[in-house]
């Protein structure tokens, strides 16, 4: 990984400029593990879902200070922080390598980032247990499977467990007229017992032009030989399988229901909700 006193840090950019300060940052988090700092130092290597090239110098570094900590609540906020820069990482794609910057030193920067998170697996050991015991909250718990998710290459469902972790609605686009959907989960008060995909926001609309997802039932299932799954989706399949691990039974009966159909309440045409869903906001 790139060491703290290499002047390469000054050619590398983050979300307000220059990363020189970056090091200093890090070393920093390593002697005293600062929350407020952190969430700081986040703020510059992933603002707006967007990475930079610092912040793929930076992760390494951040896993080893995770590595090296004995209290569970640093280390596990750092899991959970990396998980959302890797949810966000694609080969070839992002960050955008800045001009002046060797591709060179870029190439060796971005092959100490995958591994560091091939070697996440030494977190994996410490942290998993952790989740079992009466005061994790649901949502922490959550979080912690979305960054599993995305250490282990399953972007796009980490990066919906990070966009939408309360899971109360996710706006999607018809794969065939490309048209806004809004779906939302039952409402016991309208008497749902299905989620819904409306044409309009139901909070600023009439909603009574929405229409009943058909859910998938063969993916209520943590059967990892769920063929009819695997078909729709691979990431879907595992997060299915890996949420019933985690206990987050709520989430595992959601998913019939993002691996589902439904008629567009715009164009009448049968689509696939987790289509709808990538195309929009994955």
């Amino acid at each position: 990984m790139l060491a703290l006193d290499s002047p390469v840090w000054a050619q590398l950019s983050t979300a307000y400029g220059s990363a020189e300060e970056v090091p200093q940052q890090l070393a920093l988090l390593a002697q005293q593990y600062n929350q407020q700092q952190a969430e700081e130092l986040y703020e510059e290597l992933l603002h707006q879902d967007t990475l930079y090239t610092a912040t793929l110098a930076a992760v390494p570094h951040l896993l080893s200070i995770a590595a090296r900590f004995e209290d569970t609540s640093a280390m596990m906020s750092i899991y959970i922080d990396c998980g959302m820069i890797a949810a966000e990482y694609e080969i070839d794609q992002n960050p955008r390598i800045d001009s002046h910057l060797d591709p060179s030193l870029y190439h060796d920067i971005e092959q100490a980032y995958c591994q560091a998170v091939q070697n996440m697996n030494l977190l994996h050991d410490r942290i998993l247990p952790i989740l079992s015991g009466p005061t994790i909250d649901p949502l922490e718990k959550q979080y912690v499977l979305a960054a599993w998710m995305a250490y282990h290459g399953y972007q796009n469902v980490a990066r919906l467990l990070f966009h939408y972790p309360e899971g109360e609605e996710y706006p999607a686009i018809c794969p065939h007229c490309s048209k806004e959907w809004y779906i939302w989960p039952p409402d016991e008060h309208n008497q749902q017992t299905s989620w819904i995909v409306y044409p309009d926001d139901p909070v600023t609309s009439d909603n009574k032009y929405g229409r009943m997802i058909q859910p998938n039932r063969d993916s209520n299932t943590a059967d990892p030989e769920c063929t009819d799954l695997e078909r729709i989706d691979p990431e879907l399949a595992e997060l299915s399988v890996r949420a019933g691990e985690f206990g987050l039974m709520d989430l595992q009966q959601r998913i019939p229901y993002l691996a589902g159909e439904v008629i567009c309440p715009h164009c009448q045409e049968k689509g696939n909700v987790w289509k709808g869903i990538l195309e929009h906001c994955i």
